[in-house]
């Protein structure tokens, strides 16, 4: 066991993998919840939207997608994915407010966005595979 390595290293590598994507998009996330408050549709929901942006667009690049970026790269791809997000969840969530009853259409578009987020991201990375 002498050869196992520390919680803290392991938790440091963690975070610091993947810094830049990490925190461009916790920044869009915040950016974002203060964009979605000043919408009056958006208001209500604008968590359900950070939430996307600030947890589930890092864990596709990490866990899901198939090429690894570094600096400038890594940012303009955690721009790009947390955009279409952004567009796929208020679509979702226009959508959602004809097909679902109240208090449901933010919860709805939230869990339709991330999974097709990943549905996106897998098939994307099977195309890779294949080529």
């Amino acid at each position: 066991m002498s050869n196992a390595r520390s919680l803290r290293s392991r938790l440091t590598d963690e975070l610091t993998t993947d810094l830049t994507v990490s925190v461009v998009s916790v920044v869009l996330a915040v950016t974002a919840l203060l964009a979605s408050s000043q919408v009056p549709q958006l208001r209500a929901n604008g968590l359900y939207l950070a939430i996307t942006v600030a947890v589930f667009v890092p864990y596709v690049y990490d866990q899901v997608w198939p090429v690894t970026y570094g600096g400038a790269a890594a940012a303009v791809w955690t721009v790009s994915a947390a955009l279409v997000t952004v567009g796929l969840f208020v679509g979702l969530l226009q959508l959602a407010r004809i097909a679902a009853p109240d208090g449901y259409a933010g919860a709805v578009a939230f869990l339709a966005t991330v999974t097709i987020e990943y549905a996106l991201a897998a098939a994307f990375m099977r195309a890779r595979q294949h080529e």
